[in-house]
């Protein structure tokens, strides 16, 4: 069985964290995975100091496309009956809803989704009072979800969705989507990142970060060293 990529989101509500999946269909073909290097350390902005120093860890996005089809999903309907059934109902707007859900702000301490701007807007306007000015802290801060990007078992980061572009290309009798291609480009999340998101989302995305970190150092201490001994050797100093 082939395991599934997914984008996982945790959502702050009254009564806890609301987490919901969006599970991959059919894994990417293609993933471009690019580093940003960190900036330089302040003294060597200066002209001075170490070189190699630098202000912290770098920077990493993933970029891929997710192929959809709703019709697949109706063919496979004797194992997800229920998916088969909202397939049927509206096409792919449901899967697309979710993902197009990941961008959107909820309140950091408050109700998710619904009522969200429009509960900022107001407060906003009511702190303005009689001199037309607010508060910095008049209005309720807004946070997008937490979003973990699952591709396998060694790689869990939390990530910010950055960018989302949907191109529908087959519709039904009721103009509903039922094939898609959507292309994502997320911003992994380091641990310095969400100093300021709230508990336990900020537990959540350093786990995951710290998790994977380790995945790659481990593999990378068991990548296969080859002939670096030889070519070591070429140079006039021991090690």
């Amino acid at each position: 069985m082939v395991m599934k990529g997914a984008l996982i989101s945790f959502t702050p509500t009254h009564f806890g964290v609301m987490p919901s999946a969006v599970i991959f269909q059919y894994n990417p073909e293609t993933i471009t995975h690019t580093w940003q290097s960190a900036s330089a350390a302040e003294t060597d902005r200066q002209g001075g100091g170490d070189p190699l120093a630098v202000a912290g860890i770098p920077g990493e996005e993933f970029s891929f496309a997710l192929m959809m089809d709703s019709n697949e999903t109706i063919a496979d309907g004797t194992l997800h009956a229920f998916d088969a059934q909202t397939a049927v109902q509206s096409g792919l707007l449901s899967r697309l809803a979710a993902i197009e859900m990941l961008q959107y702000p909820v309140l950091a301490d408050g109700p998710p989704l619904l009522g969200t701007v429009s509960a900022a807007i107001s407060a906003a306007s009511t702190a303005s009072g009689a001199c037309g000015q607010s508060t910095p802290h008049s209005v309720p801060r807004l946070q997008v979800p937490v979003v973990l990007l699952v591709l396998g078992v060694l790689q869990i980061l939390p990530v910010r969705v950055v960018e989302v572009s949907v191109t529908q290309k087959l519709f039904d009798q009721l103009l509903n989507p039922t094939q898609a291609e959507v292309q994502l480009r997320l911003k992994v999340l380091t641990p310095d990142n969400v100093v300021n998101v709230p508990q336990p989302m900020k537990a959540i995305a350093q786990a995951a970060y710290i998790y994977t970190q380790a995945q790659r150092q481990q593999l990378a201490n068991e990548s296969p060293g080859g002939p670096v001994g030889t070519l070591l050797g070429m140079l006039p100093i021991s090690f």
